[in-house]
């Protein structure tokens, strides 16, 4: 699925792809040569909603209740790690380490709050 992924959104746009693609964190003096691939899918030519929902929600429960390694609690799909935490900040706030604290200390008062 990756390469898949790749020829569509790299080769087919013109972008890098592969190797070619630069991290997003290392070097930002130059583009990444990244390209990007969208599709729309129209699910009720192919079902109605409601039997997908269901489907998907057996697809879930099935990988959700597969056998886990040893020390595993949980699986996760992709972006519910993500999603706990958003959840959890929102509610509680965003946890700052005490160098932050101390900036922002530092910036109020230079502005005399």
């Amino acid at each position: 699925m990756s390469i898949v992924i790749d020829i569509i959104s790299g080769l087919l746009t013109g972008s890098s792809y592969g190797k070619d693609i630069k991290s997003m964190f290392l070097d930002f003096t130059k583009p990444m040569g990244v390209g990007n691939f969208m599709v729309a899918i129209k699910v009720e030519s192919f079902m109605p909603v409601d039997e997908f929902k269901e489907k998907v929600d057996g697809y879930i429960k099935m990988i959700k209740g597969s056998k886990r390694a040893k020390g595993v609690d949980e699986i996760l799909l992709p972006g519910e790690r993500s999603y706990r935490t958003m959840c959890k900040r929102l509610k509680e706030g965003v946890p700052l380490g005490e160098g932050a604290l101390r900036a922002l200390e530092e910036a109020k008062k230079l502005v005399g709050m």
